[in-house]
C-alpha cells in the first residue's frame, strides 16, 4: 500500500457466472483517509523598526487538534494534540533563527479529515476544533531583555488576514478544513511577537490509489 495509509474506495458491479476471471474485471479507485500536512518554509522578518535588536528562535513544529479517526470527520471528541512532548512533534536543531526552506527533511504529519461547515466559515469550530500548525520558540526584545517562550499557531487551511493560497488543482477546498487525500503544503512567515442472488462469478478486481490533491497556503504573522 503507498505510504502505508489507511485508504478505502467503492465500486459497484454487477458479476456474471464465469470459468475465467477476466471475464469479471472490475476497478476500484481508492483514496488515502489521511491527509499530509507539510511546513515547507519559515520566512522571519521581524519589523525591525518596532523591535530593532529582537531575536527570534524557532524550536520545533507540532500539530494540535489532529482528527486521530480517519473514518470520524471532524468529530471533536477524537481531536488529539501532535505535541513534541508525546514524541509526535519536529525538534530543529539548531533552532531556526534565519530563513529556511526545507528540500530535504521537510517536517510533515498525516492527520484525519477535520472539515469545517462552509457557512459563515463557522468561527466558533475554528476556535475550539481547527487543525492547526504550531510553531514554538523563543523571543527576546533585546539582548537585556529575558527570554519568552512564544508560539505562532496556524489554522490549516483556513481563510484569514495575512493567508493567501495556492489553488493547485483544487481550489474549492480552499478554506474548509482538512480533507483526506489532500496535500496541505504550509509556509509561514513571522513578522514580530506570536444487500440478492449469489452466483459463483470469479473477479479480478484491480486497486487503483487515487492522487493526492494539493492545498499550498502561506501565513504571514
Amino acid at each position: 500500500v503507498p505510504d502505508k495509509l489507511v485508504m478505502a474506495g467503492t465500486v459497484t458491479e454487477t458479476l456474471e457466472p464465469a470459468d475465467d476471471p477476466s471475464d469479471n474485471e472490475i476497478e476500484v479507485s481508492i483514496s488515502r483517509m489521511a491527509a499530509r500536512v507539510a511546513l515547507t518554509g519559515i520566512e522571519i522578518d521581524i519589523d525591525r523598526a518596532a523591535y530593532p535588536d529582537a531575536a527570534l528562535k524557532i524550536t520545533s513544529v507540532c500539530m494540535n487538534n489532529v482528527n486521530i479517526k480517519y473514518n470520524v470527520k471532524g468529530d471533536a471528541a477524537e481531536l488529539k494534540n501532535f505535541s513534541e512532548d508525546a514524541g509526535w512533534g519536529v525538534d530543529f536543531s539548531p533552532a531556526i533563527e534565519d530563513d529556511v526552506i526545507f528540500t530535504d527533511n521537510t517536517p510533515y504529519f498525516y492527520v484525519g479529515a477535520n472539515v469545517v461547515a462552509t457557512a459563515n466559515d463557522n468561527p466558533a469550530y475554528w476556535t475550539a476544533n481547527g487543525t492547526e500548525m504550531v510553531l514554538h520558540g523563543t523571543f527576546k526584545e533585546s539582548a537585556s531583555s529575558a527570554e519568552q517562550t512564544v508560539s505562532y499557531v496556524v489554522k490549516v487551511n483556513r481563510r484569514a488576514p495575512g493567508t493567501s493560497f495556492d489553488n493547485g488543482s483544487d481550489a474549492s477546498l480552499i478554506g474548509t478544513g482538512i480533507h483526506g487525500n489532500t496535500k496541505y503544503s504550509v509556509s509561514v512567515k513571522i513578522t514580530g511577537p506570536a444487500s440478492g442472488e449469489q452466483y459463483p462469478a470469479h473477479c479480478q478486481v484491480t486497486v487503483k490509489v487515487n492522487n493526492w490533491k494539493y492545498v499550498g497556503q502561506s501565513t504571514e504573522i
